[in-house]
């Protein structure tokens, strides 16, 4: 998991660097190569990643999206990641864990990777993902905004907040507010702080839960590209069920996504 962040502050000190030469005229240095010679092991590190995958597909499509990375820094000046590999780095981070996972299940099942996959740091970093993304989906917003909300006194945040994850009650800011509340006898809040606390976060959308994952997830990265009738086509091929083509689907896009 430490393989990503440090790719990204690697990256972040390249670029830095490349700044301050910039500034003062300088020619490439010894910092500047080996910054860049990082970042490309780091890269391999993770193609190796891929490559303990099971699907030869997903192996081969990892490693090309990262080849093709390598390639492009060698010729970039500045490094950028290209648009969303960052997500595909993550993808392959999380899909890498849960393969992790299966295989402890098996008899056979290597202790280190049983071991592994209780390292605390493991744990909260794969259920923060979790969490930010179902709050993504559901609120447009990721968790960090949210709490960042919170902490000014932005209740309809808390609120959501709570939806996601229950267990918030006793983060610092949400249960000092809920002693405030109790304190002065605010019923409205305590009210609406029941109801979050019980209500799914993907209740507005009811049955369609997925297919709305679907359209939130991806639609700023490819399906704002497709009208109504490609997309319905496109998340029946997914398997899934959206509603009814034409009057619902377009409805539920309105209500939803557009």
């Amino acid at each position: 998991m430490n393989f990503f962040f440090n790719t990204i502050n690697t990256i972040d000190e390249y670029n830095k660097l490349l700044k301050g030469l910039q500034k003062d005229g300088s020619r490439i240095t010894s910092s500047q190569s080996f910054i860049l010679s990082k970042i490309t092991s780091l890269m391999h590190s993770l193609i190796k990643l891929a490559g303990k995958l099971p699907e030869e597909e997903s192996k081969q499509y990892y490693a090309n999206k990262i080849n093709v990375f390598i390639e492009d820094i060698r010729t970039k000046h500045f490094i950028q990641f290209p648009k969303d590999f960052e997500l595909i780095l993550l993808s392959l981070l999380i899909r890498f864990l849960f393969n992790k996972l299966d295989k402890s299940k098996e008899k056979d099942a290597v202790k280190e990777d049983i071991e592994h996959l209780k390292n605390p740091i493991v744990i909260s970093t794969v259920i923060g993902f979790l969490y930010s993304t179902i709050s993504q989906i559901s609120h447009q917003k990721d968790m960090r905004e949210l709490l960042d909300n919170v902490e000014k006194g932005d209740d309809k945040s808390l609120f959501k907040a709570i939806t996601i994850d229950k267990t918030l009650t006793s983060y610092e800011p949400i249960k000092n507010r809920i002693i405030q509340a109790q304190a002065s006898g605010d019923k409205s809040f305590l009210n609406k702080l029941g109801k979050a606390t019980a209500k799914s976060p993907f209740e507005s959308v009811g049955e369609h839960g997925k297919t709305y994952a679907v359209l939130n997830l991806f639609w700023n990265k490819v399906l704002y590209k497709l009208n109504n009738h490609e997309l319905y086509d496109f998340l029946v091929s997914c398997g899934l069920t959206p509603p009814a083509y034409p009057d619902a689907f377009d409805k539920f896009m309105q209500r939803h996504i557009k």
